[in-house]
């Protein structure tokens, strides 16, 4: 019975750690500004809700045109830190609660820091977690 309950911890963590993998590979596709990254980590129907704004990914990579044309040559760089609240798995779905903490820098020079509360809901396919639905609130300094 304890040999049971340790490969269904070992078999969990696993999972939690792949959907953790899926979150941070769906983020490097922002800081990449790289929506083929980004599409390995989503589902066909994917919908991101961010601060009362619905993105799906031609908004996303509309927001990425955008965003390059306005640093031209310059080079940005978007380092992303997560601190994972829970993760929750049951079946062939699951849920992460995280902060999400972006450090931007354009040539080398630190620009931004922005952090979120985040919720993501993934489903597992034949290739692996992906998210479905993402749910994003700014989370601003205290001195705004």
């Amino acid at each position: 019975m304890a040999y049971t309950s340790l490969n269904a911890q070992a078999s969990n963590h696993n999972q939690q750690a792949k959907i953790h993998q899926t979150l941070n590979r769906f983020f490097d596709g922002f800081s990449a500004l790289d929506t083929s990254i980004i599409r390995q980590s989503i589902t066909r129907d994917f919908v991101l809700l961010e601060d009362g704004i619905v993105w799906n990914m031609d908004s996303i990579q509309a927001n990425f045109v955008l965003v390059k044309n306005q640093i031209k040559d310059a080079t940005m760089k978007r380092v992303n830190h997560f601190d994972i609240i829970q993760t929750e798995i049951t079946g062939n779905s699951a849920y992460v609660a995280y902060h999400n903490t972006a450090n931007i820098s354009l040539n080398d020079t630190p620009i931004a820091k922005l952090t979120w509360l985040e919720s993501a809901f993934l489903v597992k396919e034949d290739n692996g977690w992906k998210i479905t639905l993402l749910h994003s609130t700014t989370i601003k300094p205290k001195d705004q």
